[in-house]
């Protein structure tokens, strides 16, 4: 291996979709340093999750291109400031409803909210036994 090859690190990490957190391919990474222990930091980071993608994956847009707007379920109770927990549960609905229509503007320009998992419990969007701790 040369000294080059030893001292260049590039990695494809991966990215999450923001609505329903499947693994996306994410941008390639390169070490700007060649050194030996910086193409390995790099290079460790090969299929990794680095966080989350700014766009949806294909399915995901596919749906939201239909007119679907996502509630993704949180447990607010596990949030903190390192960000959300979420609790498993996604549901579309269309975007035209009375639901979207009654929230925020800034929400209602957005693809998903999220919501509390026990809220969408109350309000019959989600069953009780969909939910496992």
């Amino acid at each position: 291996m040369s000294k080059m090859s030893e001292d260049f690190g590039v990695a494809l990490a991966k990215e999450l979709c923001p609505i329903c957190a499947k693994e996306l391919d994410g941008p390639i990474l390169m070490g700007n340093v060649l050194s030996k222990k910086n193409a390995q930091q790099v290079n460790e980071m090969n299929g990794k999750v680095i966080g989350w993608s700014q766009k949806p994956c294909s399915e995901c847009q596919k749906h939201i291109d239909e007119g679907v707007f996502f509630i993704i379920g949180i447990d607010v109770e596990k949030c903190n400031e390192e960000g959300v927990y979420r609790s498993g549960h996604i549901i579309g609905i269309k975007r035209d409803s009375e639901f979207v229509k009654h929230l925020e503007e800034n929400a209602q320009k957005a693809n998903a909210i999220y919501m509390d998992f026990r809220e969408m419990i109350r309000s019959g969007m989600i069953d009780l036994e969909e939910h496992v701790d």
